[in-house]
């Protein structure tokens, strides 16, 4: 079952993207600061996982049942 908070995640990253885009006038820069919050984004969703997969006891009941 899909996460339904996950969506409004997706939606909210894409409008703080869209705003902090739009106010860099230079394309070739906003190209950049753009792919460097992405990397950022995700270096620190492999770093949540691996803190998952290293450490169980974080993880929730219903997760460590399945």
């Amino acid at each position: 079952m899909a996460d339904p908070g996950g969506e409004g995640q997706v939606v909210v990253g894409i409008a703080v993207m869209g705003v902090s885009l739009n106010s860099i006038i230079d394309w070739d820069h906003g190209a950049a600061v753009s792919f460097l919050a992405v990397g950022v984004a995700y270096l620190l969703g492999g770093l949540a996982a691996w803190q998952l997969i290293a450490r169980p006891e974080r993880r929730s009941a219903a997760t460590a049942a399945a």
